[in-house]
């Protein structure tokens, strides 16, 4: 048997309760349901939203997502070769691929400017590697003629053949080391390009690592001389700071610094305010 069902839906005069029976069909139609609906249907769309595929949610965060090679969307960089002849950007494109081809490049990136360490390193080491070598040869010297020369062993030490032998050899050594040294200060260098900065670290011929700086992220670029010769001679350190993880990278024996500083800084200037490159800021390094 269907049980009846009744509201109240007022008092009378001596304040006793009035009921009114709820018929099955009118129960679901009932206004005064409709005040449970909102809520329910605002619950309902929460929950929707809460539903969203990962692949939605990291959809909207896509600008702000950075590779594996430290550059966000390519898509977003466009306006950057607005002005420049397509034939150009991609001729530009390729040379590069060819000449790095360690490095993965977005569509229509290219490298505007590779730095390579100051020459006064190079001068440095090849000026201690000859300092060492006199030392030595003096040294060796010294110690043969200051002993009497009726010694035998030192009559042997003072012929020739000996003497051009560890002469030999310890020019040999002084010159490996030379080569070793300059070899790994030449392959530190600073790669820029129209979307980001690389940087070559070598330590030694078995220590090299890479790190890649996408310009949207960089807060600020500077530069430092410290001493008359940096000064004069013309070379320093360019410091990048970057937004967010406030990381600081240097580059050292940088030529030109205050040069390489306004080159990224106006790369680094078009991108956050998307601005078109044009043909003079990208043969800067030709200046």
């Amino acid at each position: 048997m269907k049980q009846e069902q009744y509201k109240m839906v007022g008092v009378d005069a001596d304040g006793q309760p009035l009921y009114q029976k709820i018929e099955a069909e009118s129960a679901i139609d009932d206004e005064s349901l409709d005040l449970t609906d909102q809520p329910i249907a605002q619950n309902q769309e929460a929950k929707e939203s809460s539903r969203l595929t990962p692949s939605k949610k990291i959809a909207g965060l896509k600008a702000k997502v950075v590779t594996l090679d430290g550059v966000g969307d390519p898509k977003k960089a466009d306006y950057l070769y607005a002005e420049l002849d397509p034939a150009l950007v991609q001729l530009r494109h390729e040379r590069s691929q060819e000449q790095f081809p360690e490095i993965k490049f977005l569509e229509k990136e290219f490298v505007l400017n590779v730095v390579h360490r100051h020459p006064i390193g190079i001068v440095v080491i090849w000026a201690v590697a000859g300092l060492i070598m006199s030392l030595l040869v003096i040294t060796w010297a010294v110690l043969i003629f200051q002993n009497s020369a009726s010694d035998v062993i030192h009559q042997e030490l003072l012929s020739m053949s000996t003497g051009g032998i560890i002469i030999g050899s310890i020019v040999l050594i002084a010159l490996m080391f030379a080569v070793i040294f300059a070899r790994v200060y030449r392959a530190n260098k600073l790669i820029i390009t129209t979307e980001r900065v690389v940087q070559i670290i070598s330590n030694s011929l078995f220590d090299t690592k890479r790190q890649t700086i996408d310009l949207g992220w960089i807060e600020d670029v500077s530069y430092h001389q410290k001493g008359f010769f940096a000064s004069t001679i013309g070379y320093g350190s360019v410091r990048l700071s970057t937004i967010g993880d406030e990381t600081t990278y240097y580059f050292v024996f940088a030529p030109s610094p205050q040069k390489i500083t306004a080159q990224i800084n106006e790369v680094v200037f078009a991108i956050k305010n998307e601005r078109a490159l044009t043909l003079k800021q990208i043969n800067q390094d030709k200046n």
